[in-house]
């Protein structure tokens, strides 16, 4: 095989990326893949950075049952030992005069909404037990993987009770059912959210399991923080025989004779393989680097109509000679339940649901010396305000964009002091991100978070081009574990072709 001939070319190093290319060089380190990321470091969305000796985690939070032997994690037989601590709160809501903890513990929980929602408590260990029934029959039943056909219909119906009484119910449905207080069932959107989705949007089931699997299973931030986890499973790829370039971009994914064959970088600098996988941004795949003219209309169409995920502002602080440890590590200041909704819409004001977390909290580790780093974010529509004041050319030098953004800062430090008094005095270090800038390190569609919205038919991860495949939140939709799991999928596929090649020239 040639210097620039492989068997697999990954375009990107995100979350599916990485994992598949671990998969891949775990089953057969004598394989030869590629791995090319634009940037220069790994993780995307999961990755992390330091700016003036702070570190701050890029996007991505926590992760879902990442505990060490679990079989639930999608990193298991990866013999992957990076240490995870599990967090203690999901999140703490500092709403009016009330501070609500929603715990990851389920007795926690419960006692928690006895102590602040007394007539409600009656209902709270049966809501509880209902999500992790849910969650169990979901389990069981296999329904959390492939597509809902009749047949798993007809078994939800005639096996298992509670996906009947409320598997046609959204998630705001479930929770009128045991909940009469507004406010408590607000203090659940934090769900709907991981998925980029309103109340209605979220199906009870879906809702129901994400929130047993956080009270049960458990919520985990990586020791060093979400840098770390990157870096370990770049490091692990490599190790086990693959190939990592860091800022080297992909122009264009080569097609001859309805089959993919390689890549052609924007430095012109082509590379061969016979299989290609993309985790870049799914629009971007298909019509950029491959390009309208190799798909079927049927086929553009379902792509070019796919919505896409929320987006909003981040605003990173680094903090001096503050101890911020007093603070929870997740928090939301104010109760905004339906901002999805109004992002949507166009709609965006600072006012409610501003969400603030502190890495020194989840992981002391992140914590150096006298400087301790936090970030704030908030949803928010991608083209608000003539995008950003920056025009529909994105022009991110305008002064009227740069203006905009330093009024911005200014807000949130201010709705940040109603939590933690005088911050601003101890801020050394200040830098917003808006759908702008996600748009640019990431190269996402519209900047969004989560790529294309979780509540559609995704395509699966064989593309109608021939060894052409989709790894990530393409085919996932949202949230670590998915985009993990789904490399994991489209590396077994690949593996498995490769081994009946193998077999057949046996």
């Amino acid at each position: 095989m040639r210097e620039n001939e492989f068997d697999v070319i990954i375009v990107g190093s995100g979350a599916g990326g990485l994992s598949a290319g671990v998969r891949i060089q775990s089953k057969n380190p004598s394989l030869k893949t590629l791995m090319i990321e634009k940037n220069n470091y790994p993780g995307g969305f999961i990755g992390g950075f330091f700016q003036k000796g702070f570190y701050f985690d890029a996007a991505a939070e926590a992760i879902l049952s990442m505990e060490k032997g679990s079989a639930d994690s999608p990193l298991t037989e990866f013999d992957f030992n990076h240490p995870f601590t599990r967090m203690d709160v999901i999140e703490t809501y500092y709403d009016k005069d009330r501070v609500f903890h929603l715990y990851s513990d389920e007795r926690k929980l419960i006692e928690e909404i006895k102590k602040h929602f007394p007539d409600q408590a009656e209902n709270a260990q049966d809501f509880i037990a209902a999500c992790i029934n849910l969650r169990d029959e979901l389990i069981k039943g296999k329904f959390m993987s492939g597509k809902l056909t009749l047949k798993k219909i007809l078994k939800m119906i005639l096996k298992y009770p509670n996906l009947r009484t409320y598997g046609r119910q959204n998630f705001k449905q479930f929770l009128d059912s045991f909940f009469t207080n507004e406010q408590l069932k607000n203090y659940f959107m934090i769900y709907p959210i991981w998925l980029g989705l309103t109340f209605d949007e979220l199906k009870a089931p879906a809702g129901a399991y994400l929130l047993a699997y956080s009270i049960t299973n458990g919520l985990f931030y990586p020791k060093g923080g979400m840098e770390a986890l990157a870096k370990k499973l770049a490091e692990l790829f490599v190790a086990r025989g693959g190939t990592l370039k860091f800022k080297t971009e992909v122009e264009k994914i080569l097609i001859e004779d309805k089959k993919a064959v390689g890549v052609k970088l924007k430095d012109g600098t082509i590379y061969r393989a016979k299989y290609i996988i993309s985790n870049a941004d799914l629009k971007r795949t298909v019509l950029n680097y491959v390009g309208k003219e190799h798909f079927n209309k049927k086929y553009i169409h379902l792509i070019e109509n796919l919505k896409q995920s929320m987006t909003g502002l981040i605003l990173f602080l680094g903090v001096e000679n503050m101890d911020l440890s007093q603070y929870p590590a997740h928090f939301h200041i104010g109760v905004n339940p339906n901002i999805v909704e109004e992002a949507r819409r166009g709609q965006f004001e600072l006012k409610e649901g501003l969400a603030v977390r502190i890495a020194g909290n989840k992981d002391p580790e992140n914590r150096v010396e006298n400087k301790d780093s936090l970030h704030a974010l908030i949803i928010a529509p991608n083209d608000w305000n003539n995008y950003w004041q920056a025009g529909k050319n994105k022009n991110r030098q305008d002064e009227k964009y740069k203006k905009l953004k330093e009024n911005l800062e200014e807000k949130m430090i201010k709705m940040i002091e109603q939590i933690i008094p005088e911050i601003s005095k101890h801020i050394t270090y200040q830098s917003l991100a808006t759908p702008l800038t996600f748009e640019r390190y990431n190269y996402v569609t519209n900047g969004s978070w989560y790529g294309p919205r979780y509540d559609q038919n995704l395509p699966p991860l064989a593309t109608p081009i021939e060894n052409l495949f989709l790894a990530g939140s393409n085919i996932a939709g949202s949230g670590v574990s998915n985009s993990l799991q789904s490399g994991i999928q489209t590396a077994n596929h690949i593996v498995e072709l490769i081994n009946k090649e193998i077999t057949r020239e046996d």
